[in-house]
Formats: structure tokens, C-alpha cells, sequence
């Protein structure tokens, strides 16, 4: 939920009293409220310069954000709008603030596919969208463990052959939904708000929420939409269609309507106008219309999710019913308007799929070390998600065992000592070490068996 001054400012001192949630004109009763704020309090382990990858946003280092996520959907996108989506993912990156993490997946015909880890150099980030030719209609590849994973975008011929046939259209459309739903599980392991901003020229057809109707996707759609209400991910559906005006800072050709053939020309004519503003509705997010400053667009709606608030709310019994609810949000603060979700759901969607993604359970950070005999690697870890146990009986030193594991070598069992100090801020304090460059690490606590990974991308800096 964000909340915003009449002013345009961000509204950052608001408490629980100030707001209220109601179903059927029916208050229900808060919890708990948490506003998702940037870091206040003297950060240990700063984050060092230049070039860093995580597992979630600056994973080793404490300092709460957003996690945002950047989804180019080529598989409901004409090639000849590719283009602009691909300038202005690229501006958008180079507008990020210093400190903010994003992480960049793909949507192709075959999946979903990680693109990049989180990180906050624009730079690295850009050239692995540019020169991968993700939008040039050449194959793309991803380096993941153990294997190498061609990335394919929807072709203007295949696009063109649903205008006569409904069938593979709808098809498309529940592999859509079916893929942002194993997207929306996956972020479930994520705490706090998850900005999920889609950029595609076609979004599935999205009716009221709340209806029993089957559609032709086999209810894809609306697993859809109770995935993302259901794990805290707010998604911005951005409308890449063109015609737009060239702007000077890159040569962009984006496409025309007059360049598709009639049949693709009517499908893409209709208006994505209700799908987006469902989406936007269900999720808590907002929608994004094409524009000639589409990147700037999408920049101001990520700076204004960094003054979010998370209210938990109790839902009677008789309510848990598994279905989506109509809830309306609001406040008494003065000169201050609201954005959040119209509507919850009142279920569970089950664990997390087995996911080929990273996962985000002991946070990871690298970044490239330069020493005399070449690149090396610092590998930076949340010392708040390891297990500590007091050392020796003066209770001076503490320590936790780790496995770590990089690339297809063996893994290492490495013991980590602190001292007192830095165990009673161990929120805040990271434990490292340095290793060989290698495209993957993980990280498994010893006590507890949970482990957090990282993929190094192809282009990494060296």
C-alpha cells in the first residue's frame, strides 16, 4: 500500500490508527502495520563500489527495499515493438538511484528466464539485455548451472496465425498466466512488497476477479490473479505498443501499426485498458500507458513504492473461504490519498514450486575482487541468516558453519568467528570471504539446512 501527500511527497509518519480497511462497508480489524522505509540506523557492512550481484536487494547488507523485478515479455510482444522495449528498459536502468537493486527475467514462448540478479550497476545490467540480442531475433543464452538454456521470442509469423484461430491464442495466454504464476511463488519467499513491472504489448484477458465463470484458459487467469494478491507482489502492466516519437538519446525504431498485417493489426488494436487496471487492482500496483517518457514513468512509480507501508488485517472465519473479497482502503490523515489492493484473497496458495531461480533463503552478494594473479570473487553473506552458537565459556566469540559451493566444484565447509560486538548487530553485519570466479555460489547453514545461491551472469565485469 503507498501513501501520498496531496503535495506529491510521501507520506512517512503515518501510524495504524490512521488507517482503515472495510469489506461490505464492514470494518476489519488491524493488526500490525510496518512501512517498508529505507535504512535508518548505522549500517556495519556498507556495500562495497562497483559491480555486485545478490539473490534479493543488497542480500548481505540489511538495507530494506522493494524488491523489483523487470519482466520483458517477449512472448506477447511483436518483434517490431521489441525494440522500444528494450530502449526503455535499458533508460530506465541507467535513471536507477544508486542504492536500488533490480533484478531483469525474461518471458519467451519457452518460459521464464533469469536474465540478471539483483544489482545496482546499471551498466552490467544493460549489456546483458542489449548484447544478448534479446530483441533482434537471435538466440539469447543464460548461463545456469550446468547447462545452457536458449532464450526464444515469440516470431511476427507465429503471432500472426492466431488471428484466425482463437484456440492458440487462449493457449498463449494460459502459459502467460501459468508462468507469472510460478513468478509470483517464487517472490512469495521474498518478505515485504514485490514490484513486479511487466512490460508487454498484449496482457491476458482479465474479467472481474471475483467471478465463478471459467474462461478459456482453464482458470489460468485467475490462479493468476490470486498468486499475486496472495504474495504481496504488486504488478505495473507498462503497454509497450507503438507508435511513439524516436527520442534522441538512441536510435530506436519502434514499430508502427501499419507495419503488422491486418489480421495481427486488429488483435493488437483492442484495449489492454481492463486487463491493466485488474491487474493494477487486484496486485496494489499501478498502470503504465506507452508513452514518449515511458522509462521516466516507470522510474517514479518505483521511488514512490520506497515509502510502501504492509498493514495486516484479521479476516473472520466465515470469510476464509479461498475466493477474492472486495476490500476498500482508506485513511484519516489529512491531505494524504492512498494507493493499495481492492481486493485479497482468503486462502493459501500452497509452497513455493521447485524453482530453477536462486534461491533467497541465506542472503549472497559478490563482487569482483582485482589481485595481481587476476579476478577474484568476495562473497558476501548474511550473517543474520546463519547459526550462531556462543565459542569457548567467556561467550566473547561466537561462531557458524557454512557450505559453500561455487560453480561445479566441491563443496568447502568454512567455520565464520565473530566477536560479541558484532553477534549483538548481527542484523547488520555481513561475513565474507574470498573465492575463484565461478558463474554460481551457494550457501547452505550448517544447523539449519537452508541455503541461498547466486548466479554470476555470462558478461560479468572482470
Amino acid at each position: 500500500m503507498l501513501a501520498r501527500g496531496t503535495q506529491g511527497h510521501a507520506a512517512t509518519d503515518l501510524k495504524e490508527r490512521d488507517f482503515e480497511i472495510t469489506e461490505k462497508d464492514q470494518p476489519l480489524a488491524l493488526s500490525g502495520l510496518r512501512r517498508m522505509g529505507g535504512q535508518k540506523g548505522f549500517i556495519t557492512n556498507r556495500p562495497p563500489d562497483g559491480y555486485i550481484v545478490s539473490n534479493r536487494p543488497l542480500a548481505a547488507f540489511n538495507i530494506p527495499q522493494p524488491v523489483n523485478i523487470l519482466l520483458l515479455d517477449t512472448a506477447n510482444t511483436d518483434p517490431e515493438f521489441q525494440r522500444w522495449m528494450e530502449a526503455q528498459s535499458l533508460r530506465f536502468l541507467m535513471m536507477m538511484r544508486p542504492t536500488e537493486n533490480v533484478a531483469v527475467y525474461q518471458l519467451s514462448k519457452s518460459g521464464l528466464h533469469l536474465l540478471h540478479q539483483f544489482s545496482n550497476a546499471p551498466e552490467a545490467m544493460g549489456d546483458t539485455i542489449s548484447e544478448g540480442g534479446l530483441v533482434r531475433g537471435t538466440e539469447r543464452y543464460l548461463l545456469k548451472p550446468d547447462r545452457i538454456v536458449p532464450l526464444e521470442p515469440a516470431t511476427a509469423q507465429e503471432l500472426e496465425r492466431e488471428g484466425g484461430d482463437a484456440s492458440l491464442r487462449a493457449e498463449r495466454y494460459r502459459k502467460t498466466c501459468a508462468a507469472v504464476t510460478d513468478m509470483a511463488r517464487y517472490l512469495n519467499e521474498f518478505s515485504g512488497r514485490k514490484n513486479l513491472l511487466w512490460l508487454s504489448a498484449d496482457f491476458p484477458p482479465l474479467g472481474d476477479a471475483t467471478s465463478k465463470d471459467q474462461d478459456r484458459t482453464g482458470g489460468a487467469c485467475r490462479q493468476m490473479l490470486f498468486a499475486l494478491a496472495a504474495t504481496n507482489t504488486a504488478v505495473y502492466p507498462i503497454d509497450v505498443r507503438s507508435p511513439v516519437v524516436v527520442e534522441p538519446f538512441a536510435r530506436v525504431l519502434p514499430g508502427h501499426m501499419d507495419v503488422l498485417t491486418e489480421k495481427r493489426r486488429s488483435a493488437l488494436s483492442r484495449t489492454l485498458r481492463p486487463s491493466m487496471l485488474t491487474l493494477a487492482a487486484v496486485t496494489g500496483g499501478q498502470p503504465v500507458v506507452n508513452s514518449g517518457q515511458l522509462a521516466e514513468m516507470m522510474t517514479d512509480a518505483v521511488d514512490a513504492s520506497r515509502s510502501a507501508y504492509e498493514i495486516k488485517f484479521q479476516v473472520p472465519a466465515s470469510s476464509w473461504d479461498g475466493k477474492m473479497h472486495v476490500m476498500h482502503v482508506s485513511t484519516t490523515a489529512r491531505d494524504v490519498d492512498v494507493i493499495g489492493k481492492r481486493l485479497y484473497f482468503a486462502g493459501t496458495i500452497g509452497g513455493p514450486l521447485p524453482s530453477p531461480f536462486d534461491s533467497p533463503a541465506v542472503g549472497v552478494s559478490v563482487t569482483a575482487v582485482e589481485k595481481l594473479n587476476g579476478t577474484r570473487m568476495s562473497i558476501f553473506i548474511a550473517a543474520r541468516d546463519l547459526t550462531w552458537k556462543p565459542l569457548g565459556n567467556k561467550g566473547d566469540k561466537w561462531e557458524a558453519d557454512a557450505q559453500i559451493t561455487t560453480g561445479s566444484e566441491l563443496p568447502i565447509v568454512k567455520g565464520f568467528t565473530i566477536t560479541k560486538a558484532e553477534h549483538d548487530n548481527v542484523a547488520q553485519h555481513a561475513v565474507s570471504i574470498e573465492a575463484e570466479t565461478r558463474s554460481t555460489i551457494s550457501v547452505r547453514d550448517m544447523a539449519t539446512g537452508r541455503t541461498g545461491a547466486v548466479t554470476i551472469p555470462v558478461n560479468a565485469p572482470k
